[in-house]
């Protein structure tokens, strides 16, 4: 038999677990908003296919970990300065039109107008085009 007690507490973790999780996603959305990039584009190698991708460069190596992290796709890369007065930029970015619709479907409802509409595209791209292509 069941301790109620410890039943509640254990539903309580669960519950303030579940709320850290889509705080996680609100701040995301927020560093997309300001430093992400969703985008379809053509391919080189391939003649008239488009892909899509969401990335996120900035200076701070933690952000973009972080990011990679809490969806679980894409990859870090690191973008060595250019000349001698900038900094080196870290790059996070998902391809995998899988890992595009998971990090959308969790960002969304937290994004701005112009940001949803580009998201919303990018989602439509993919349904219409299927997966594979």
């Amino acid at each position: 038999m069941s301790d109620p007690h410890q039943d509640g507490v254990n539903s309580l973790l669960e519950r303030q677990a579940e709320r850290k999780k889509e705080l996680d996603y609100a701040w995301a959305a927020g560093v997309l908003e300001g430093e992400g990039c969703f985008s379809i584009f053509k391919r080189k190698e391939r003649r008239n296919t488009r892909s899509v991708a969401i990335h996120c460069v900035m200076g701070d190596e933690d952000i973009v970990r972080r990011l990679h992290s809490l969806f679980g796709c894409g990859h870090v890369s690191i973008i060595p300065p250019r000349s001698e007065n900038w900094k080196t930029m870290w790059a996070w970015q998902v391809q995998n039109k899988v890992g595009v619709l998971e990090v959308i479907l969790r960002v969304l409802p937290y994004l701005g107008i112009r940001r949803t509409a580009k998201a919303k595209e990018l989602m439509n791209h993919i349904e219409t085009r299927g997966y594979n292509g």
